[in-house]
């Protein structure tokens, strides 16, 4: 089987994750994927975890 590697690629905004990721996913013919694209399929899916997600984010909204 084949090794695969996984890189998450964290910092400030504005701090250049997006540019070296794409850098990354050119050289090694990777996909990039996003958080908030990974948290809108999650949302999308009707799961056990969409809904706690969706329940801690109304929780949030009360705190404000």
């Amino acid at each position: 089987s084949e090794n695969i590697l996984h890189l998450v690629v964290v910092g400030p905004p504005k701090s250049g994750k997006t540019h070296i990721a794409q850098q990354i996913s050119k050289a090694q013919k990777r996909a990039v994927i996003k958080v908030d694209e990974i948290i809108g399929w999650v949302l999308n899916s009707n799961s056990e975890t969409a809904d706690k997600i969706k329940a801690f984010l109304g929780n949030r909204r009360k705190e404000y």
